[in-house]
């Protein structure tokens, strides 16, 4: 490895950023505020029998509601209860892996720019070493 890659990964990673990149925990909350977001439009709605989300109570209310983010009932050619939780687990791990890679994506491009800067600098060490000889 070369070891101005080296010195560039260490100038630009802090401990806070090594810990993002091994834990990701601050990607759940993106997920969860994603599917509670997708939960509350649903639940504005209609269930498949007509009546409004609103009205019911209990487990009616929680899988009409999941159905509704499913795409309906399986009876009107939803994925019903089951399509929901799919749909909902697919647009939590759809922001946290986005969320990653963004993340990741800019720390990677601040270690590249430094990496250029380092071997920049010692492109022009290096002419200035080839000037001065007799």
């Amino acid at each position: 490895m070369d070891s101005r890659l080296l010195a560039a990964v260490l100038d630009v990673l802090t401990a806070s950023e090594i810990d993002l990149l091994a834990a990701h925990n601050e990607t759940r909350g993106i997920g969860a505020g994603l599917q509670q977001s997708m939960l509350d439009i649903a639940a504005a709605g209609s269930a498949s029998t007509g009546t409004p989300i609103p009205e019911l109570h209990g487990i009616a209310a929680t899988n009409a509601t999941l159905a509704a983010v499913g795409g309906g009932s399986k009876a009107a050619g939803g994925g019903g209860v089951a399509g929901g939780h799919s749909r909902l687990n697919q647009a939590a791990l759809s922001a946290q892996l986005a969320t990653i890679g963004i993340t990741s994506a800019a720390i990677v491009a601040r270690i590249l720019a430094r990496y250029v800067i380092l071997v920049r600098r010692d492109r022009i060490r290096e002419r200035g070493n080839t000037h001065e000889r007799p």
